[in-house]
C-alpha cells in the first residue's frame, strides 16, 4: 500500500480514508468478531474454521492477538 508515502497526489485525503477504515477495523469490527466468538457454543468450539471466519470478517491474522485480547476483555 502507498499509505503515508509520497507517492500520491491526494496523499493527505488517502492517509484520512487509511486512518479512518483501521480505526473501524480497530473498534467496531474486530470487538463485534469477538462477541461472535464466545457466543459460540463449547461443542462446536474444536472445529470452529478460525482463520476463515476472520478473512470472511474483513480481519487479517496479523489481528489474531488483538482479537484474543478483546476475548479476554468481554468474558
Amino acid at each position: 500500500s502507498d499509505a503515508f508515502s509520497k507517492f500520491l497526489l491526494q496523499g493527505e485525503e488517502h492517509n484520512k480514508d487509511i486512518e479512518d477504515a483501521t480505526n473501524y477495523l480497530l473498534n467496531t469490527i474486530i470487538p463485534q468478531f469477538a462477541k461472535e466468538l464466545i457466543e459460540i457454543p463449547s461443542t462446536k468450539r474444536d472445529n470452529y474454521p478460525l482463520i476463515q471466519s476472520l478473512h470472511s470478517h474483513g480481519i487479517n491474522i496479523r489481528y489474531l492477538g488483538l482479537v484474543r485480547s478483546r476475548l479476554n476483555d468481554q468474558s
